[in-house]
């Protein structure tokens, strides 16, 4: 079963809040799990990838993921559908993410 979910960074103290996206005319919120509402930056709302990386940690879509790999150091940015591009075009599967870590 898919997992849709979304965060984005709070305007009242700058803390990211996970849950549903509502969009409105003027605004966007995102609702929690306990039910309570957020507006949120839409600049920083990203959906949930459907992946974690090597930590177990969520990767959402716009992190960035980083792997050594032959001596040589690799970029990735999440897109949904648990994947991402790296710089120079190659493409990571989501069963790929497990060697990755998100970028700090």
């Amino acid at each position: 079963m898919q997992t849709v979910k979304f965060r984005g960074k709070r305007f009242d103290n700058g803390r990211l809040v996970y849950g549903d996206l509502i969009q409105g005319d003027n605004d966007v919120v995102i609702r929690d799990w306990l039910g309570n509402s957020f507006e949120v930056d839409s600049a920083t709302v990203a959906q949930y990838s459907e992946a974690r990386d090597a930590d177990g940690a969520e990767a959402y879509e716009g992190d960035v993921l980083e792997s050594d790999y032959n001596g040589k150091h690799y970029e990735y940015t999440v897109k949904v559908k648990a994947f991402a591009i790296a710089k120079d075009g190659c493409y990571l599967t989501a069963e790929q993410f497990k060697n990755c870590h998100l970028k700090k």
